[in-house]
């Protein structure tokens, strides 16, 4: 008669059944492995890129004519004439596809500005006010919808190169530095939406020296 397994089956049954559990595994491990490849390629899907690059034109047109808060999804898709299906795969929310919009327009001017990792603070708060300058409408835009949290947020991405972060899980240092980005972003938007009442001189100073 055969031994019992230490889960109480005979050994014979208790081997064929962890076999299974084995086979299961290795299963579920390269059905994963298979998703992510997926996830990326579709990622790179020219389509998808095309789409994207059509919503986040479409919300552009859209802002120029009324309030952000007023548009809808089904709206959005209208005018980019797809589905709402092709939004959800690219975007969680209105808001997320604001902030792509925010990131491609203020990353395009950091740019366009020559923005580089080995700049002093005075060269790197004379890109923060040009960047700033370039998108005054943006700017305007979004004090007025009540999402400037969302441009600072994406300013801070833009010139300190990262997302900003979960105070939770990232370092400390990481976090101020972040966190005071988007400090010089808010002193800098209340700037240009306010009748900018210092001279460019003088907020650059101000930014250089938390720059």
């Amino acid at each position: 008669m055969n031994g019992q397994g230490s889960e109480g089956l005979p050994d014979t049954a208790g081997r064929h059944a962890r076999d299974g559990w084995g086979v299961l595994r290795s299963l579920a491990v390269r059905s994963v492995a298979r998703i992510m490849r997926k996830g990326v390629q579709m990622g790179e899907n020219p389509i998808a890129v095309r789409s994207k690059k059509k919503l986040t034109a479409s919300l552009s047109e859209l802002i120029e004519e009324k309030s952000y808060r007023d548009i809808t999804i089904t709206e959005l898709c209208s005018r980019a004439k797809l589905s709402r299906p092709a939004f959800y795969q690219n975007f969680n929310s209105m808001d997320d596809i604001l902030d792509r919009l925010m990131f491609e327009r203020l990353d395009a001017s950091a740019q366009a500005k020559g923005l580089a990792g080995n700049m002093g603070a005075r060269e790197r708060a004379r890109v923060c006010v040009d960047v700033i300058l370039d998108n005054e409408q943006l700017c305007s835009f979004a004090v007025e919808s009540d999402t400037a949290m969302n441009l600072e947020h994406q300013f801070a991405k833009v010139i300190s190169g990262r997302a900003f972060p979960d105070a939770r899980v990232e370092s400390l240092m990481g976090y101020r530095c972040a966190y005071q980005a988007a400090g010089i972003a808010a002193a800098l938007v209340a700037w240009s939406v306010d009748g900018r009442r210092l001279e460019r001189d003088e907020i650059e100073q101000l930014v250089a020296s938390f720059a």
